[in-house]
Formats: C-alpha cells, structure tokens, sequence
C-alpha cells in the first residue's frame, strides 16, 4: 500500500543542488507558517545496521496543513483506501 496521511500538508517540488534538479517537498512548516522546500532524502535498498541510526542525527520538520475551502474535504493521502481497508465491507 502507498504512503498514508489523514491530512496532505506538502506538495511535490523540485530543488536545484550544483545544476542538478532533485525532487523536494514543498510547504509550510508547521512553527512559524514560513515556507519550507525540502529534500527528504533516499530510502535505501536495504535496512542499514544500527551503526547507520547512531550517527544520524534526524531532524523531521512539522508541515501546516493546506490552506483549504471550507466546502470541500480536506486533502488526505490515501485515507480513502484505509477506511475501504478497515470498515467496506461494513458499508456494503
């Protein structure tokens, strides 16, 4: 199953890093409403060793939900596919 969110918070950007353009996240931190492009990172092929977790030094920033119209739903990352998941049979 892809990635799940109750609320979408970010949007797909791009960055350029020495002439090279990387896919970002785009949004506004959750603090102070600034806002924020960032590079999330790679997921590795494999799980790393405990060394790997000891050195990191991770730092997550908290993203503001989306400016939303008040009559529409809010814009969720496949929490449609969790409720199917959890309760559609019931609502069959």
């Amino acid at each position: 199953m892809p990635g799940l969110a109750s609320v979408q918070a970010t949007t797909s950007g791009v960055i350029e890093v020495n002439g090279e353009k990387i896919p970002a996240l785009r949004g506004n931190r959750l603090s102070d409403g600034a806002p924020l492009t960032v590079y999330p990172g790679e997921v590795p092929s494999r799980l790393p060793g405990q060394a790997f977790w000891d050195s990191q030094g991770f730092q997550f920033e908290a993203f503001r939900p989306q400016v939303m119209d008040v009559d529409k739903p809010l814009p969720h990352i496949r929490l449609d596919a969790a409720l199917e998941f959890l309760i559609g049979d019931k609502l069959r």
